[in-house]
């Protein structure tokens, strides 16, 4: 059976560090977004009307001279444009530095969970194969090897397949080989306790997305304890000094860690639940295997 120190985990593990490193860089390139200046309903701004006095009855104007025609008229006053300028020092969003900065050193350890989560899933992927734990091809070959007694021939090839049924045909044949008169039942028993143990190795290297699936939250809600204690404890030292801005501060950190937590452990739950699927059909591959192999060596030609 391949194992963890394999170069798919290495390949892997690269392809994680990569992958969240180019997000944070891209989420840290993205300018935030900025809220938006409605304009006025009339699209321009109003220039302001000046208040006029009303005339007294002394200073009233003279008549119109009517042999002189209508004096000239006023321009209206021409509207003002609209004002589209944008304060750009006003900050409306905190951008992904900001956020990291916040959630501080709980954050980074979500990071490196990510990452090796994300790790055991190209390696499984590349693993957890039909041809790598259970390839028919091979299958075929050894049963036809051990039906017609060719045991150096089924035990060459199992040293050269490495794969999980491997293991299983080369403890048969060990048992065949050194017993006189084997038994049936007892060789039933050793290629099933030889399954098992190739089961379990798959069932355990699933279970570490399962463990950080577990863990991942669990952090989250230490870096929530911790942002919280961060907010009231300015409360508890003296509640008149208290600034919003720290309270602020505190809950920030505790909600970043949070959402941090599940982001990383939901995909590490779903990528546990299809893993485990897999698992159990090559499982049962497994069992079909040992199986035509106890046939065959029950059954072999002498």
């Amino acid at each position: 059976m391949c194992r963890i120190e394999n170069k798919q985990f290495v390949v892997g593990l690269l392809a994680g560090v990569i992958f969240v490193a180019a997000s944070f860089q891209a989420m840290a390139q993205a300018p935030p977004a900025e809220t938006p200046v409605a304009p006025s309903a009339a699209g321009a701004e109003v220039a302001p009307v000046p208040a006029t006095v009303p005339p007294s009855p002394d200073s009233a104007d003279p008549a119109p001279d009517r042999t002189t025609g209508p004096g000239p008229t006023e321009a209206p006053p021409e509207p003002m444009a609209p004002e589209t300028g944008k304060d750009e020092s006003a900050k409306t969003e905190m951008s992904i530095s900001d956020y990291v900065r916040t959630g501080g050193w709980l954050l980074y350890m979500l990071a490196a969970m990510s990452v090796i989560g994300l790790s055991f899933v190209v390696y499984f992927l590349f693993v957890f194969t039909r041809r790598n734990v259970a390839p028919q091809d091979f299958v075929k070959d050894v049963q036809m090897m051990l039906s017609y007694n060719r045991m150096n021939e089924a035990r060459k090839a199992c040293e050269k397949s490495r794969s999980p049924v491997a293991s299983i045909a080369a403890a048969g044949i060990d048992y065949v080989e050194q017993a006189d008169d084997p038994d049936p039942i007892l060789l039933k028993e050793i290629l099933e306790g030889e399954g098992g143990r190739q089961a379990a190795s798959i069932q355990t290297q699933i279970s570490y997305l399962l463990d950080i699936g577990v863990i991942a939250p669990m952090v989250g809600l230490l870096g929530t304890v911790f942002g919280m204690l961060h907010s009231f404890g300015a409360l508890a030292l003296d509640l008149t000094s208290a600034k919003p801005v720290e309270l602020a501060g505190g809950i920030t950190e505790a909600l970043v860690t949070t959402a941090g937590g599940l982001i990383v452990g939901i995909p590490a739950m779903l990528a546990y639940a299809f893993f485990r699927g897999r698992a159990s059909g090559l499982i049962s591959s497994m069992e079909l295997a040992a199986n035509e192999f106890l046939v065959a060596l029950v059954g072999r030609k002498r």
